[in-house]
């Protein structure tokens, strides 16, 4: 136990997910929002979680209307900012019209990080599986 360490996603976050996307809407801008855990797992199969990756797909004619491409970035900047999330990993947005992607540099955006919060988050969404799960 606890040895033989390999990096792994780990599961899914929709809670996360739905956060930041009522959120996104309340900024009128609809997005696909998947968060996605990743660290490493030992040999015994017991995950100890590193950072959440974020995915953001964005329907750029939608936004077109009301904003351009930068002013969207910033609102989606500022949304995660002010979600509660322990370690952002990366954060990639993908606009769905072109297929482009931009980046977020994870070190230029300083969430409110609450770990009790996030502890609540994450052992709600993994309460289904059987592995068990440590905090880095």
């Amino acid at each position: 136990p606890g040895i033989g360490f390999k990096w792994t996603f780990g599961p899914k976050l929709p809670k996360i997910a739905n956060q930041i996307e009522e959120r996104l809407k309340s900024e009128n801008i609809t997005a696909s929002v998947i968060a996605l855990s990743y660290g490493e797992e030992d040999s015994c199969g017991n995950f100890l979680l590193y950072a959440i990756d974020l995915q953001l797909e964005l329907n750029e004619q939608l936004i077109d209307e009301t904003m351009n491409k930068q002013e969207a970035i910033k609102k989606v900047r500022s949304v995660i900012e002010h979600t509660e999330i322990r370690n952002l990993g990366n954060v990639r947005l993908i606009w769905q019209n072109s297929g482009e992607t931009t980046s977020l540099k994870h070190d230029e955006i300083h969430t409110v990080s609450s770990e009790i919060s996030y502890n609540k988050f994450y052992q709600q969404s993994t309460t289904e599986q059987s592995n068990s799960v440590f905090y880095l």
